[in-house]
């Protein structure tokens, strides 16, 4: 017979700070009132060009309810994150952003560093599975909707009625709004 668990923790959310190079990004950490660690912790990315206050917090929550820890960031460029302009899109700025929230995550007090998660919707679930192949110490990823071959995306025919657009930029600098 399965276990039953009580989710029902009171969560603090705090507003924090961490260096991803020379940008600063803001994250929100969940915590569950009264768990002391050492406790799992997830790190959370939501797409490409939304934030942390985009869906994340009722996920966020629900984790931080049952006694994990929670990291959700957003990129730098986006949301409260330092970086300019405003609303750029770069792969690879973004990939350091995954690898610079996850050393904050085990960096925070109560926090097993063996038990790291990541969680990922749509690109940021690619990008959660490439930061896990690089750091044997995570330990799970949640990749919701990954976007895996971004080649593939882009050949993909519009449904029909519909015309994508897409204008070539130089590799990791993709124009704000674009697709």
């Amino acid at each position: 017979m399965p276990e039953t668990r009580r989710t029902d923790l009171t969560v603090v959310e705090t507003e924090e700070i961490f260096a991803s190079g020379e940008v600063r990004c803001a994250p929100t950490v969940y915590r569950a009132r009264g768990v002391t660690g050492p406790m799992p912790v997830v790190v959370m990315a939501h797409r490409a060009t939304l934030t942390r206050r985009d869906g994340i917090p009722g996920f966020a929550r629900q984790f931080a309810s049952t006694g994990c820890s929670v990291v959700a960031f957003d990129y730098r460029h986006w949301g409260d994150s330092d970086g300019h302009p405003r609303g750029w899109f770069s792969l690879s700025r973004q990939q350091s952003d995954w690898r610079a929230a996850v050393a904050f995550a085990r960096q925070l007090d109560g926090i097993d560093p063996g038990r790291v998660a990541l969680w990922g919707f749509s690109m940021d679930g690619g990008m959660a599975l490439t930061t896990a192949a690089a750091d044997p110490r995570i330990a799970a990823v949640i990749a919701v909707c990954p976007l895996t071959d971004g080649l593939a995306y882009w050949l993909e025919p519009a449904p029909p009625g519909r015309r994508f657009a897409w204008s070539p930029a130089p590799c990791g600098r993709r124009s704000p709004g674009g697709r």
